[in-house]
């Protein structure tokens, strides 16, 4: 049986299947599973597309072909079911509630696995550290932070010790960086966002 991020995966490179339903459980994990598609995304070439809302007119047909993927944040059913009829590849992140009354229609994706899911994505990417491996999974949006800091020096990779105000401050940043790319705004703001975070993590380290 595949887990769920080669489900994921498939869905990306099929050219047939077009709904996946994520069960986000809350905003952290959600974090987790929507840094992991726009990793895939790059991989395939594939332009991530954020929608709150869905209308006809907000699809577009790209002329230059290029695969693109629309990420939605839906719990009502009756739209999930409407978004879900239209003919263009879709994720979409639900609640619990909505998730069990339609994960058997769909491809679907259990949020409450995440820990797996997590182990699996580093294990992946040749990080055998347990210690790693259990950070994460407490923080699953520091993920591709501490990735990108372990494969720069595995030998004195050390785990950073941060406050819960920290944390809840840097996911903030985090969703703002989310909202700059989907509005497409400029370049510069991403930068000084992303600086932003680099800034208060430092910040944060030197109060320990």
């Amino acid at each position: 049986m595949k887990n769920n991020l080669e489900r994921l995966k498939e869905i990306l490179k099929s050219d047939d299947q077009q709904n996946l339903i994520v069960n986000q459980v809350n905003e952290e994990i959600k974090c987790f599973y929507d840094l992991v598609i726009q990793y895939y995304s790059k991989e395939l070439n594939i332009r991530v597309i954020y929608h709150d809302k869905y209308s006809d007119a907000n699809i577009s047909n790209d002329l230059f072909k290029i695969k693109e993927i629309y990420l939605f944040s839906i719990n009502d059913i009756r739209k999930i079911k409407e978004i879900c009829q239209q003919s263009f590849k879709k994720i979409i992140f639900t609640d619990y509630k909505s998730f069990k009354k339609i994960q058997k229609d769909y491809i679907s994706i259990n949020g409450y696995n995440y820990a797996d899911d997590i182990r699996y994505f580093l294990k992946s990417n040749n990080v055998l550290d347990e210690k790693l491996i259990s950070y994460c999974i407490l923080q699953p949006y520091f993920i591709f932070s501490e990735l990108s800091k372990y494969n720069i020096n595995k030998s004195d990779y050390s785990i950073d010790k941060i406050e819960n105000d920290s944390f809840n401050f840097i996911l903030k940043i985090r969703k703002d960086v989310f909202k700059i790319k989907n509005n497409r705004t400029k370049i510069k703001e991403l930068y000084h966002k992303l600086k932003e975070e680099v800034k208060y993590k430092k910040f944060s380290f030197l109060t320990y």
